[in-house]
């Protein structure tokens, strides 16, 4: 799996959640963890996208607390793709 394909499930993830509903919230962190175990055992993504599960699976709350900056909308192409880059941003490396 790729970085972009990775914030592109995320991106996913964060506009299926409510956030006040701690059971949705649980069960969006349990799919970050288990896709993370699963990316790390198949050794199939990349290490950008491993980082970035480690990441998002650790700072979810704070992620969905900003949801309107990163939840997609039905036909807002561009709006979306503005938004899963600023979701990739956050994993990228900085110098």
């Amino acid at each position: 799996m790729s970085l972009e394909r990775f914030i592109e499930l995320l991106q996913a993830l964060i506009t299926m959640t409510d956030p006040n509903n701690e059971f949705q919230m649980l069960n969006a962190r349990n799919i970050l963890k288990n896709l993370m175990e699963l990316a790390r055992d198949s050794e199939k993504a990349d290490a950008l996208a491993i980082r970035a599960m480690g990441r998002s699976f650790r700072e979810f709350s704070d992620i969905m607390r900003h949801k309107d900056d990163f939840a997609g909308k039905p036909g807002d192409y561009s709006g979306n793709n503005a938004k899963r880059q600023r979701l990739k941003y956050m994993f990228l490396p900085h110098c």
